[in-house]
């Protein structure tokens, strides 16, 4: 199955993918990295001894979004792209709106 993952290098994102290859799901990830880093992906290369197919963009850019995604045979997908701080959200409400 094809599954794409957005917020891909995010601690619960990564950990479900990790899964996800364990069961030789195909993952397509997705992720801004506003919150992550790519060093991620090494990490679950090591884990697992695959690579996803990683795209860095955001989620909210639809004409990115539709290139990436242009020709890709989606199954399904999980979305983990989110800002989660409940401090900073009361901070920064209109970000997290935005989000």
């Amino acid at each position: 199955m094809n599954i794409l993952i957005t917020g891909a290098t995010g601690f619960i994102a990564t950990h479900t993918i990790v899964e996800l290859m364990g069961q030789n799901h195909n993952i397509i990830g997705l992720d801004n990295l506003s919150n992550s880093s790519l060093d991620t992906l090494d990490n679950i290369e090591k884990i697992t001894g695959k690579k996803i197919d990683f795209f860095q963009a955001d989620i909210r850019d639809y004409d990115k979004l539709k290139q990436i995604l242009s020709g890709k045979k989606i199954d399904c997908c999980i979305h983990f792209a989110g800002l989660k701080a409940v401090g900073e959200s009361v901070a920064k409400p209109i970000e997290y709106y935005d989000n």
